[in-house]
């Protein structure tokens, strides 16, 4: 499948199919825990982004890459950055996919009140498109994150949600997968071993369909660890080493390590030392070679029981204190990484309490220039209307003597004429009628609030009253 994406992405021309192919190859590489490949084509990738959308693809791809190995305080930011691509339009990626990543990083971190928050968003938003795939895959991460507080029936609840989900449909053999192992793993805590043994068998058969190797080596893994607690030694015997076989097959070496000390164990339970002794070195080896401290913390306790049940002192007290020492670096670093983890969300936190602070000042300020801008509005209207009423009254002042001078000596001019013709008495009711035009306008002068500003023409102003 990789060869075939490679000759594809050299021979594809149109740069938005050349970019999917690429990612394509990036996340084949990061499933196979390839990461070196991995990195090298998301570079290429990103290279190629031409847009906030191509380049909000290439950023899920790297959220994913970082996660896998579990890089979630460098994530965060990263996802941080896709979802406020999202809030502006910039970027069409799926807002409830986002939101589960976001609980699956928070998860990583340890912080378990923002993992369920974010998993209710995405549930929520799945939900509201009715999107069942996505609703049982969020029960399913909601379930782990309740089994690891070991509320056993909370957890239960949400995985049985999940399968009345997705139980009945076609496909969807992943979800139905994850939720045969959460539900295994919680029936053997509450000691149920024959339940959890049947869903054990169905997340098995789902791997092999899936063709899903590394799953079928968990699930064998699993299967091993519950015919242990029924004491069926030679069945887990038999299944740790199925898991050994297929591990090697496949190169997977910290599932090596883990399956070498596990049939280790089981021969030591058996009271077979010499053999326990040989799987249980080989094991140590492969975990201090590839650096898995976890591995090598319990293996060195493994050699700590051997070495009691050999009855060698000195040899028991070398490994318990190489196992001690071991646990004191392993959760110093556990400590140091949650730490870390708290530092950066409190950084978080602070960095969205300025940009609150900034959006606050921001409202304020325009609120301000509002009421700024509505006072010189008003002292603008103030200004116009001292002008008109200035105006009204020189108006007034300047134009109501002379007028009362000409109606004086018009009257007495009608009654001088009273005898002459009808020419002479129409020009003096012009005189009249003009007279009283402008009465009328120096009223209106005096009810100075009902004018407004108008256009006499294109450069000219005037002013015009409402019934104008």
């Amino acid at each position: 499948m990789l060869d075939e994406l490679k000759r594809q992405i050299e021979t594809e021309k149109n740069p938005e199919q050349r970019l999917g192919l690429m990612l394509k190859l990036v996340e084949q590489y990061t499933k196979r825990a390839k990461m070196p490949e991995a990195y090298q084509y998301l570079r290429e990738a990103e290279s190629l982004a031409w847009d906030e959308n191509s380049r909000a693809r290439c950023l899920v791809q790297r959220a994913n890459l970082m996660m896998s190995i579990d890089r979630n305080k460098d994530t965060l930011p990263v996802l941080t950055e896709l979802l406020k691509m999202v809030e502006q339009g910039t970027s069409d990626i799926d807002i409830a996919l986002l939101y589960n990543q976001f609980g699956i990083c928070y998860r990583g971190m340890g912080d378990f009140d923002n993992c369920l928050k974010y998993y209710k968003l995405s549930y929520d938003s799945f939900t509201a498109r009715n999107d069942k795939e996505g609703m049982a895959g969020t029960m399913i991460n909601i379930g782990n994150v309740y089994k690891s507080f070991d509320k056993l029936d909370t957890a239960l609840d949400h995985y049985t949600k999940a399968e009345e989900l997705v139980g009945k449909l076609e496909g969807f053999d992943e979800h139905k997968l994850l939720i045969c192992s959460g539900m295994s793993s919680i029936y053997r805590k509450k000691k149920q071993l024959d339940l959890a043994l049947a869903y054990n068998e169905k997340a098995l058969a789902y791997c092999y369909q899936l063709e899903d190797t590394r799953g079928v080596c968990n699930a064998l893994n699993s299967m091993a660890l519950l015919r242990k607690d029924q004491d069926r030694l030679d069945d887990a015997l038999e299944l740790y080493q199925s898991c050994l076989e297929i591990s090697e097959s496949k190169g997977y070496e910290s599932l090596v390590a883990t399956a070498l000390a596990n049939i280790g164990q089981i021969y030591m339970l058996e009271d077979k030392y010499d053999e326990a002794k040989v799987y249980i070195e080989r094991g140590l080896e492969i975990a201090q070679k590839i650096g898995a401290s976890n591995i090598v913390m319990q293996i060195y306790f493994m050699h700590a029981r051997l070495y009691a049940g050999l009855g060698a002192i000195e040899r028991t007290f070398e490994y318990f204190m190489k196992y001690d020492e071991a646990k004191s670096r392993f959760l110093d670093k556990k400590t140091v990484e949650r730490l870390n983890n708290l530092e950066m969300k409190f950084d978080l936190e602070r960095k969205e309490h300025e940009a609150e602070m900034y959006r606050l000042r921001n409202e304020e300020l325009e609120a301000k220039n509002k009421q700024l801008k509505e006072a010189q509005d008003e002292i603008r209207e103030l200004e116009r209307r001292n002008s008109i009423y200035a105006m009204a009254v020189t108006a007034n002042h300047e134009l109501n003597q002379p007028l009362m001078v000409i109606q004086g000596n018009l009257d007495m001019l009608e009654s001088a004429i009273e005898a002459a013709g009808d020419k002479a008495k129409n020009r003096l009711q012009k005189i009249r009628s003009s007279l009283e035009r402008i009465n009328e306008q120096l009223a209106k002068f005096r009810r100075f609030e009902d004018a407004q500003m108008g256009e006499y023409s294109a450069e000219t102003p005037m002013i015009l009253f409402k019934d104008d």
